[in-house]
């Protein structure tokens, strides 16, 4: 079985853990769904979460990962759906992420158990397979936070607390592309074909002050805010300066990107986008590859 296979993310080594197995009904084989927050005695006094009410369902991991800290990976097939940490990997799982009760529905509780727990469930029932990876170590913030810059994975990114209209997405795609980003930030789908360094001289000639950009998903929407500016030759890629551009990136150093690491990856800007290379062959190609692809996509905005 391929997915039985170890996983390597950038320069991390991933172990592979289980397939996520919800709970199903034993005649009938169909994923039993839950809906916790009618169940809570305080429902008429609290507002509700924006996925509190699901549905949900129920699954568990080895207990045999217990009270191991590091950081995991969730993968619909070969796709990458969320990068997560924690300090006890049985316990975030089974105890947060698989059980969802009726208090962590309503605000307060615990609003990304909620959501990763519905965008499982959603994919699951388009007929994914739901897969688990666990990299163990004691600097798991570290090692998260450069990880979601660098893959920029669609579960990951800001989780809106409640409800403020009446209106919700009905498919795992939809809730992602509208997962708290404002108007505005969906990048075009319409992928031109790149001269890179024509692009590449555009955008250091623009970059005199430093300027915030954000990386993209292959669906284009914004995830991660960065800054870059032209330096020494090449452009500096540091942290977003402007508070109000969230998620931000966690960068401990500074980098620098050269031409030639510009041009090499983004010749395979475009094929990424059109589903025909992965994000780990991306990232195999160049560390930094999320920032190209972020400034390609701002540059070539029709």
């Amino acid at each position: 079985m391929g997915a039985a296979l170890p996983k390597k993310l950038g320069q991390y080594q991933f172990q592979f853990v289980t397939e996520i197995q919800p709970e199903r009904n034993p005649n009938t084989g169909e994923v039993r769904k839950y809906r916790p927050h009618m169940l809570y005695e305080k429902a008429n006094e609290s507002e509700i979460l924006y996925y509190g009410k699901g549905p949900f369902c129920k699954f568990v991991i080895p207990n045999s990962w217990s009270n191991l800290a590091g950081v995991y990976a969730i993968f619909s097939g070969d796709n990458l759906l969320y990068i997560g940490q924690t300090v006890d990997f049985a316990k975030r799982f089974n105890a947060g992420y698989g059980n969802i009760s009726p208090r962590n529905c309503y605000a307060g509780g615990q609003s990304t158990n909620c959501k990763i727990n519905n965008l499982i469930l959603q994919e699951i029932l388009t007929g994914a397979n739901i897969y688990l990876y666990f990299h163990q170590s004691d600097d798991y913030d570290a090692v998260e936070r450069m990880l979601i810059a660098d893959f920029t994975p669609p579960f990951n990114g800001h989780t809106p607390q409640t409800k403020h209209t009446s209106s919700k997405p009905t498919t795992a795609a939809s809730k992602i592309m509208s997962d708290g980003l404002p108007t505005g930030n969906l990048i075009s789908t319409i992928i031109p074909d790149i001269d890179a360094v024509i692009l590449w001289d555009k955008i250091c000639s623009d970059l005199s002050s430093a300027k915030d950009i954000c990386t993209i998903s292959k669906k284009g929407r914004c995830g991660i805010w960065f800054s870059a500016q032209r330096y020494d030759g090449g452009l500096l890629i540091s942290n977003a300066e402007h508070k109000h551009n969230e998620p931000c990136s966690k960068l401990r150093v500074k980098r620098t990107l050269f031409k030639e690491e510009f041009i090499k990856t983004a010749s395979y800007y475009k094929p990424w986008r059109n589903d025909r290379v992965s994000r780990q062959e991306v990232a195999d190609v160049s560390q930094n590859s999320s920032y190209i692809f972020g400034l390609i996509a701002y540059y070539t905005l029709p």
